[in-house]
């Protein structure tokens, strides 16, 4: 009778065990799940059985251990990000296991995000390469997606894209952890519908001295009175304005030449090539970044012979020279 009695009290004490690890099927898992209201943050530990140890280091130099599986927290400190790390030891099963993850405090203030958009553009392919420049604070970004024209065009921080002639509107749009969402839009138009923007400002090209029209200060056409110097020879008058000649690769070119341009800060590069009569026949802009920037000169369609380059970022002038064979 005695026998029957201590087996029915271990088959019992048995059955409750099992029932409470039923609770938890993984020996000592650290993983927690967390809520946040405010400054106020509600832990709840994976592993909830009795008599196993929930260790909590909260990130703000607080820490504490209890045996409930759910603990709340106050941060005091206001605004910010806290690594919080729980250690779950369990001293039937001799385990020990520790997680971490962010925690986001918004306190009184609320989560800010923004983003730009900078891009720059192969003017011999029309290919455009668009980046997402976002600023989150306080959070991280969960998702950057790409419109053109208002159509889905991809996610990721960075979009390429080759683009026929038209206007195009691209957007990013920015999402993140804390709920903030804002979107950057940038309009660009292909090299082909492109418009001529103005020359450089009198400022930059002659200090101190006259306002000149701008055709007169870019354009001048030829004298047809004179004969063209050779193209050896002499600069056109279009191009006779202070600045900085750079070499262009490969020279003589064939199908396109490459001028590398190094800027201290992002500014708006204007591009515009002169035939060796004066003659402008292509005016585009690119966005310039701080450092090498890589300006491509198409001249495959254009005729052999002597052709003049000048780029202008702010105040700076460069210019260059290409053969093309």
């Amino acid at each position: 009778m005695e026998k029957k009695f201590y087996f029915l009290f271990f088959a019992l004490l048995l059955t409750g065990f099992l029932s409470a690890r039923a609770q938890d099927s993984s020996a000592c898992n650290a993983s927690f799940t967390v809520s946040v209201a405010g400054s106020q943050v509600y832990f709840w530990a994976a592993d909830s059985l009795p008599g196993v140890l929930h260790q909590w280091n909260f990130g703000d130099s607080t820490q504490t251990t209890t045996g409930n599986s759910m603990v709340i927290h106050t941060y005091s400190g206001g605004a910010g990000t806290f690594i919080v790390t729980q250690t779950v030891t369990d001293s039937l099963r001799h385990c020990q296991n520790s997680s971490s993850q962010p925690v986001y405090i918004t306190g009184s203030s609320t989560p800010t995000c923004n983003v730009s958009i900078g891009f720059n553009l192969d003017i011999v392919t029309n290919l455009y390469n668009f980046v997402a420049q976002p600023s989150v604070s306080p959070g991280v970004i969960d998702t950057v997606t790409w419109t053109i024209n208002g159509t889905p065009a991809g996610q990721g921080d960075s979009l390429r894209r080759q683009l026929t002639a038209g206007v195009y509107t691209v957007c990013a749009t920015i999402s993140t952890s804390l709920g903030c969402r804002v979107q950057s839009c940038v309009t660009v138009s292909p090299l082909d519908s492109m418009p001529t923007y103005p020359p450089p400002t009198d400022s930059a090209i002659n200090p101190g001295g006259p306002n000149i029209p701008p055709d007169s200060v870019v354009t001048i056409p030829p004298d047809s009175s004179r004969p063209s110097p050779p193209d050896s020879v002499q600069t056109p008058d279009s191009l006779r304005v202070p600045g900085n000649v750079i070499s262009s690769y490969p020279n003589p070119a064939t199908s396109q030449a490459n001028l590398v341009v190094t800027m201290d800060k992002a500014a708006t590069i204007y591009v515009r090539v002169y035939s060796s009569m004066g003659s402008e026949i292509l005016s585009t802009t690119q966005s310039g970044y701080s450092g090498p920037n890589t300006i491509v000169i198409p001249v495959a369609n254009l005729p052999t012979g002597i052709y003049y380059v000048q780029l202008q970022y702010g105040n700076t002038i460069l210019k260059s020279k290409i053969q093309k064979l």
